[in-house]
């Protein structure tokens, strides 16, 4: 059975459970958090394959493509830009594009900033390597692409 849960008292509810420490409300069940990087197995596995998974006995990921941590965090910012833009296209004022366009240009030195990294990046396989700079200039041209303008006085 699947229900809401507060996630700190769910995740805590095992310790509490365990020694005995009262609880505020019925914590009978445990939640659990799978994080961002479900995404990248693809089965179910025992507790047994997990352990072994992160001892590095085993490996239980599955194929996907999995880009660089930074990639990832560049990615969510662009989104939430686009998210914001399109949000406030109709009342856009000078304040909020000033805004908006300091964003996108902290966005774009940003994403300077790990080009510049991509060749200390001295453990990673030229392969990675590759991979997070084809991943920099695709986040580049999707930054481009976002216009910010004020929206046109009606006539």
């Amino acid at each position: 059975m699947l229900i809401k849960d507060c996630l700190c008292e769910g995740l805590a509810s095992p310790v509490m459970l365990v020694n005995n420490v009262p609880v505020p409300h019925n914590l009978n069940a445990v939640t659990i958090c799978p994080g961002p990087n479900l995404a990248y197995f693809s089965g179910t596995f025992t507790l047994q394959e997990m352990i072994n998974h992160i001892y590095g006995r085993a490996n239980v990921l599955n194929s996907l493509y999995r880009s660089h941590m930074f990639v990832n965090e560049l990615k969510l910012y662009i989104d939430y830009l686009k998210k914001d833009i399109q949000k406030n296209a109709a009342t856009l004022n000078d304040k909020k594009e000033k805004q908006l366009q300091l964003f996108k240009e902290n966005l774009s030195k940003g994403i300077e900033y790990y080009r510049h990294l991509a060749v200390k990046l001295k453990q990673e396989t030229k392969q990675s390597i590759e991979n997070f700079k084809n991943d920099l200039m695709e986040c580049e041209l999707n930054l481009k692409m976002l216009q910010i303008n004020s929206p046109v006085p009606a006539l």
